[in-house]
């Protein structure tokens, strides 16, 4: 049970940031959500992926070419502006501190910079919070195993410690030094 809700957590951070389509989850949507694009800005990603549907086109249009032109504060106040007032204050009005504030032209221009994925003070907190949950998990495991009546005593053993030394840590480690050379510092 816990793995489907950490299968749909995923698909609904992560499907569609890659610019495809918002409804399926591709490879490519979880390399950008931890590499970046590299292509454009964060504001672009996310009104072409995840937040496509929250603007119509035309207004969807007028932001992404007030970014591609510059991201200028003079036009920021006449067009874009009345369109983030509308569409994304309900969620972006600072409230939330894992959402980008939309209430100063300091906090839009932000996600306007270009789009290089996570830093690594976040995935050193994310690997943090699953090795932390994967070793809680094995000990309970383990500990139930313990008190199960298993002959020979030595795959018993076996059986406790082997998630510790082959297991879900070292996956999690291995997958983060691979994405390492691709990331950026804090």
């Amino acid at each position: 049970m816990g793995y489907l809700f950490a299968l749909l957590n995923v698909y609904f951070t992560y499907a569609g940031r890659a610019g495809g389509n918002p409804l399926m989850l591709s490879y490519d949507d979880i390399v950008v959500a931890y590499s970046g694009s590299g292509k454009g800005s964060v504001i672009e990603g996310a009104l072409s992926g995840p937040m496509a549907g929250m603007l119509p086109p035309d207004e969807r249009a007028t932001v992404m070419s007030w970014v591609v032109d510059g991201a200028a504060k003079p036009a920021f106040d006449t067009t874009v502006r009345p369109i983030l007032d509308k569409r994304c204050m309900t969620c972006h009005n600072g409230s939330n501190p894992h959402l980008p504030n939309f209430s100063t032209f300091e906090g839009v221009q932000k996600v306007t910079a270009v789009d290089t994925g996570a830093s690594i003070a976040t995935l050193v907190r994310v690997s943090h919070i699953h090795l932390f949950g994967l070793t809680f998990i094995f000990f309970i495991m383990g500990f139930m195993f313990t008190h199960a009546y298993v002959r020979p005593v030595w795959l018993k053993c076996l059986v406790v410690a082997f998630p510790f030394a082959c297991g879900g840590a070292r996956c999690e480690l291995m997958v983060f030094h691979q994405a390492l050379p691709s990331l950026r510092l804090a």
